[in-house]
């Protein structure tokens, strides 16, 4: 039987704990923040390395002080070789941090606003991310497509290193969605790469705009590639990316019921 002092114990160590993962995490950035400045002006894979290191520690302060910990399922379904797409379910910054731990030197699509704050806008560009920009998400000028496209092929073609896509463009809660968009079969069709669908439910432990996270196990659940020749096969996006929308988002369902 839970009494009120026993719950009011169980606050206050939450409590403590939270302080605790946000204090050394701030630490921990601190700590790296002249590491990465330096780096700045070595070759990307050094800076890709060490912020694989950090996220690492993100990970492991994450299991200590809020005894929340990750598993990754399907991880033979990722080549070996050569470059691929990820398109992944998006519902917290979690999976931001977390894909640098299982991913070799990840390219992420992002927004172009993160490439204007100070430091870190630095750092994002020194290691290759892709920026986009929100406002022509309904009908993206030429120039703005073929800059992604160039980007990608650049990341997927010549350094062979796989690029990361919220195929939804922003985050959304458990067992909700945003359409899709085309950028992840375009790029799929310009490179003829495959795509590796995931899923997940970090949105159910790591809520976004919340101090308090939940304990548990969040999954990442690596599912089988959808290959370049289904997208050579057809010229009709929409019904590419319907399958794709489809694939995800049922087992990403399947993870939060």
């Amino acid at each position: 039987m839970t009494t009120p002092h026993s719950t009011l114990v169980n606050i206050l160590i939450r409590l403590v704990g939270h302080i605790l993962f946000y204090t050394t995490i701030c630490a921990l950035f601190l700590c790296h923040l002249p590491i990465f400045i330096i780096l700045l002006a070595f070759p990307p894979r050094y800076t890709h390395q060490a912020v694989t290191l950090f996220c690492h520690g993100v990970m492991t302060l994450m299991a200590l002080f809020l005894g929340l910990r990750y598993r990754v399922t399907g991880a033979h379904h990722l080549p070996q070789h050569g470059g691929y797409i990820v398109a992944s379910k998006h519902q917290s910054a979690w999976e931001t941090l977390a894909f640098f731990t299982f991913l070799p030197q990840p390219t992420f699509v992002l927004k172009q606003e993160l490439l204007r704050v100070p430091v870190m806008g630095r750092l994002l560009a020194h290691m290759g991310m892709i920026p986009v920009s929100r406002r022509s998400k309904s009908s993206p000028s030429s120039s703005s497509h073929d800059t992604f496209l160039h980007h990608g092929k650049k990341a997927l073609i010549t350094e062979h290193r796989p690029v990361v896509i919220f195929p939804e463009g922003t985050r959304t809660k458990p067992g909700q969605h945003t359409r899709y968009r085309q950028g992840v079969i375009r790029l799929a069709q310009y490179t003829h790469a495959p795509i590796i669908p995931i899923a997940l439910n970090s949105g159910v432990f790591w809520p976004r705009h919340t101090f308090f996270k939940k304990s548990g196990i969040i999954d990442v659940v690596i599912l089988p590639p959808l290959l370049p020749k289904n997208f050579l096969a057809t010229e009709n996006e929409k019904s590419l990316l319907q399958t794709l929308e489809n694939t995800i988002e049922t087992a990403s369902s399947n993870l939060i019921k």
